[in-house]
């Protein structure tokens, strides 16, 4: 099996909250070879709480926790406790601290304060603190490799809990545990450690100095340094033996038990605090996490801890605000600083975290992904699943998510109810980059450039408004159970910074969601015309005149496929640094057409390492791009523009093809009418022409004849027109030509995702426009186009 998690979370339910929170749970749990046998995990009170326990894992909540020791439970010194602070009412610095009481039974806990500014200690307060029992092993080595391994309802390896004994005898002396190669190798591990005891009454907690992965020949593991940090008044470092408890975990989404239907789980994580320099005073320093999943109607627990070292001076993570589906946290260090010295500010550091609760099943939940998993392509060039057996996927995209009406329909609602009621497999998120006309700029009659639309609204001028509608779809998609397609939505990824903008864009999202199977990457939209302009090289007379039949789109210069290929391997390399097997789409030349240039020179392992798990994309549209039928391109099988414009030169052949064709390109009151003698494929014609049909209007044959020769995706296809559709040519839905295409699409196992779900005023529209921007649609919501898709989608 996969490494990477494959559970994946659902739609909030309310139902059975009160019955789950007063209910003490328990259900097995597998262990794997050398594992730690799970608990008994039958009921036990814990604090002032009930426990859920399911395998090795018992949650705990106290409330109205101070400086002064409160017992947990029966000591267990089999048992590893991780624990933290779940509300903000003290703000002073301060962690948790364990031990056991006099008499050895019972393990007891309190809040720790420090005392750099003053010698107070009393954290007055009342807090409220949370954390996990786990069962666990004592470590006799450096390497965890065995020792107190964890496994999740399917028995899949999720990491190791595991306590060491120390004594630390200066304030640099760290210390190093490592963790197998298993872990996986492109996402750290997270840590999360507390002092078990009570050596030295000195405040103290554990720092995570570094987590760095370290290759071996064969094979490599993870190393943890750490510390135990105590605050300035104590200087010197040197600390009496204490027990630190570790909790190491793989990143991502781990289902450890159920109650009936309803999954317990942990989502584990990091997050990169973005402000340089952390105030904790300061609200707007608060950094806000998103969990992907959605737990019940209360609060999970969660547990965070730095994973890094980027600011040397003392510091715990404080937490507040936590709720079903996100929580804050901040970096707090000591108390001297701030009041004596003045000094808030903390360089921002990795933070990792923890969230552990029980969560809902219910129909607005696929279980494509957690069927299937990994996916990958197998030497047939078939998309599979992990387990080798073909799988095709069929979805939507969303329009451009930079601008409006896209953007509206781009929330966890909208794709909640394409899961439920439309069937969607996967989700295309078209994050637009630069949106340029592709006139060129008139102003300065500098036609070498498309003209940058404005209001400028793309990932190249609003990336973190940009990037946040991208997130939640993502975590969206990861939370109903589908597969998200994250889609770099340029036509020029060349131009200016464009590719300097993608490789940190992808390497950001392929370290953050790399570890989840659910995410998949296209790294270019259709690449067209060099620095995506169709007229290059006219002077301003040629401009006040573009029907000139001198100056067509046949004069663009495409982006060549060694081009295109080029970028790719760039590409691919980032997000192989981060992520080693999830799907990579690369484009192919002509806005996605001209498949028969990839299939002639393919990316492989001479050209990068990394040439593995990638597919190419191809994009038609019904109304522009002819198919045969049966083996038969009879236009009166097949009565869309491209047919009425090849067909129109061919009369005898067609009678009257000449007339429809006319009618055809007049009936939307168009301001010209193309002689007869230009509906033939003649360069006039193609010339001509301009926006009205593309001169490429036939890649399916290119499609046809390379059918086997590559592993292909068809990441965008519309039942319009090329351009989408639009009021000045064509809102025309062409669904028999697109039944057609479906057939064949179906016969050849392709994958696919229809543009798009908007409510703009075009063809290629889903919805019309006023549709809510919750889901939830009627029939009369729906354009022709969007009931036909949803009408396909439903039987796949």
């Amino acid at each position: 099996m996969n490494e990477k998690n494959r559970k994946i979370l659902f739609k909030t339910s309310f139902i059975l909250i009160s019955v789950l929170i007063l209910a003490c749970v328990s259900c097995t749990m597998p262990t794997g070879p050398s594992g730690v046998a799970p608990s008994d995990g039958g009921p036990i009170t814990v604090g002032t709480s009930r426990a859920i326990a399911s395998g090795p894992f018992t949650s705990f909540t106290l409330e109205d926790v101070t400086h002064q020791w409160m017992d947990i439970t029966q000591n267990n010194n089999n048992r590893i406790a991780i624990a933290d602070i779940q509300t903000f009412e003290g703000n002073d610095p301060c962690n948790v601290r364990f031990d056991i009481n006099d008499n050895n039974q019972n393990l007891r806990c309190k809040i720790e304060e420090e005392y750099t500014y003053n010698d107070e200690l009393n954290h007055t307060y009342a807090e409220k603190v949370a954390g996990l029992f786990v069962d666990a092993q004592e470590l006799t080595s450096e390497s965890v490799d065995g020792k107190g391994e964890l496994y999740d309802i399917n028995g899949e390896y999720i990491g190791n809990a595991v306590y060491t004994n120390i004594t630390q005898e200066s304030w640099d002396q760290t210390f190093t545990i490592t963790v197998p190669f298993k872990i996986g190798i492109y996402h750290a591990p997270v840590v999360f450690a507390n002092v078990r005891t009570y050596g030295g009454s000195q405040a103290i907690h554990t720092r995570i100095k570094n987590i760095e992965y370290k290759t071996v020949p064969h094979s490599g593991y993870w190393e943890i340094s750490y510390k135990l940090e105590e605050w300035e008044n104590n200087y010197d470092g040197r600390h009496n033996q204490e027990r630190v408890d570790f909790l190491i975990l793989k990143p991502g989404i781990h289902i450890i038990g159920s109650v009936g239907s309803y999954p317990i789980l942990i989502e584990v994580g990091n997050y990169e605090m973005r402000n340089r320099d952390i105030d904790y005073n300061d609200e707007n320093d608060w950094v806000n996490v998103d969990l992907i999943t959605k737990f019940m109607q209360y609060a999970p627990i969660v547990i965070t801890q730095s994973q890094s070292f980027k600011g040397n001076q003392q510091c715990v993570t404080r937490n507040k605000d936590i709720e079903n589906d996100s929580f804050k946290t901040i970096i707090q260090e000591e108390e001297k600083r701030y009041k004596g010295d003045g000094d808030r500010l903390h360089n921002a550091e990795t933070i990792g975290y923890l969230a552990f609760g029980i969560t809902v099943h219910d129909a607005y939940h696929s279980s494509i992904v957690e069927n299937n998993g990994c996916l990958d392509v197998d030497n047939n060039n078939n998309l599979v699943n992990e387990d080798g057996q073909a799988v095709r996927l069929t979805g939507v995209s969303s329009f451009w998510l930079n601008w409006d009406e896209g953007k509206k329909y781009a929330n966890d609602d909208v794709i909640s109810w394409l899961v439920y009621d439309w069937k969607i497999k996967v989700y295309r998120a078209a994050m637009g980059v630069r949106p340029t006309d592709p006139a060129g700029l008139p102003e300065t009659y500098n036609l070498d450039l498309g003209k940058i639309l404005e209001p400028r609204t793309g990932y190249a001028d609003n990336p973190e408004e940009v990037l946040e509608t991208v997130e939640t779809v993502i975590r969206s998609c990861i939370r109903r159970g589908i597969y998200v397609i994250v889609d770099w939505h340029v036509h020029d990824a060349l131009r200016d910074d464009n590719e300097i903008m993608a490789v940190e864009f992808f390497d950001y999202i392929s370290e953050k969601y790399g570890m989840y199977d659910n995410i998949i990457y296209e790294i270019w939209n259709e690449p067209g015309w060099e620095n995506h302009v169709r007229f290059p090289g006219l002077d301003s007379e040629d401009w006040n005149d573009r029907n000139t039949p001198d100056h067509g789109d046949d004069e663009a210069s495409q982006y060549s496929w060694s081009t295109i290929k080029n970028y790719c391997i760039d590409i691919i390399e980032v997000i192989r640094q981060n992520d080693g097997d999830n799907i990579i789409i690369c484009p192919s030349p002509c806005w996605d057409q001209w498949i028969d240039q990839v299939a002639a020179n393919p990316i492989d392992t001479g050209d990068s390492n990394y040439a593995r798990h990638i597919m190419y994309a191809f994009h038609f549209y019904a109304g522009s791009h002819m198919i045969e039928k049966n083996g038969n391109n009879n236009p009166g099988d097949n009565p869309t523009p491209a047919a009425l414009v090849f067909w129109g030169g061919y009369a005898n052949d067609w009678p009257g093809a000449e007339d429809k064709a006319k009618e055809h390109l007049t009936a939307n009151g168009l301001y010209f009418t193309p002689a007869p003698s230009e509906f033939g494929m003649d360069p006039v014609w193609v010339k001509f022409k301009r926006l009205l049909w593309q001169w490429n209007f036939d890649p399916w044959k290119r499609l046809d004849s390379n059918i086997n020769s590559l592993p292909i995706f068809v990441t965008e296809w519309g039942a319009s027109l090329y351009d989408g559709g639009q009021v000045e040519t064509s809102t025309e839905a062409y669904t028999e030509t697109a039944a057609e295409w479906m057939v064949y699409m179906n016969d050849n196992n392709l994958s696919w995702c229809n543009w798009s779900i908007c409510d703009k005023n075009e063809g290629a529209a889903a919805l019309r426009p006023g549709s809510s921007t919750s889901g939830g649609w009627s029939q009369s919501d729906l354009t022709e186009s969007g009931a036909f898709i949803r009408g396909v989608l439903r039987q796949q």
